[in-house]
């Protein structure tokens, strides 16, 4: 019995070189999808160039690392504790990266264990979804900041009542000469704004006024 298993851990099938030729270049090919899908999808302000050619060299070295493992139990049960050492500091802040890295890690082991099928299914599903996600209109929440002098409180609550019903006051900051206004907008539209300002700067109290996009970051 223990020589059975010493046998198995240790037995291992040559691969040719023309299987791993075949499992790179379709991870090569399904990659080059996952970098259109990001390029694509991704705001002009978040696009990364390198972290999209990361994902396309995340896939190969997967499918790479599937193909060794794949053959041979006792080198694969090494690798899973050679890589669980490894430590990856960069935090990933927009969870929407990490749907895109664990999309390449599946793409590499599909293809290492050449379930090209599946790789191909998921990748046009995703890939679908991505660009309808993207041709949705997102809801941008917008918070708008008014410092002005404590007498001008009550024109700053009208005027802006009247432009932005739907805006509720969050923070109110007041002092003996000066009072700060935080609105939270549900609404924003670029030609109304303009108009808000030029009414709002008619009062020669108000200091500044400042609309802020909020884009709410998560760490994974």
């Amino acid at each position: 019995m223990k020589e059975f298993i010493v046998e198995n851990l240790l037995a291992g099938s040559t691969v040719s070189f023309f299987d791993v030729a075949i499992k790179l270049f379709m991870a090569l090919v399904i990659g080059a999808t996952i970098y259109i899908a990001y390029y694509f999808t991704s705001s002009k302000v978040s696009y990364n160039s390198n972290f999209n050619l990361s994902l396309v060299a995340m896939a190969i070295i997967t499918t790479a690392i599937m193909a060794v493992i794949t053959n041979n139990i006792a080198l694969s049960l090494g690798m899973v504790g050679a890589l669980s050492i490894i430590r990856f500091r960069t935090a990933i802040k927009d969870p929407r990266d990490a749907m895109f890295i664990f999309w390449s890690i599946m793409v590499g082991i599909c293809c290492g264990v050449a379930q090209y099928v599946i790789a191909i299914a998921s990748t046009v599903v995703l890939f679908l979804f991505f660009i309808l996600a993207k041709a949705v209109k997102e809801e941008r929440r917008y918070i708008l900041i008014i410092r002005c002098e404590v007498d001008a409180m009550e024109y700053v609550k009208s005027v802006t009542y009247r432009y932005f019903k739907n805006s509720r006051i969050s923070v109110q900051n007041t002092t003996s000469e000066y009072a700060e206004f935080i609105y939270e907008l549900k609404q924003f539209e670029k030609t109304k704004t303009d108009d808000f300002l030029k009414e709002l700067y008619a009062c020669k109290k108000i200091e500044c006024a400042n609309f802020v996009l909020q884009e709410d970051k998560a760490s994974v």
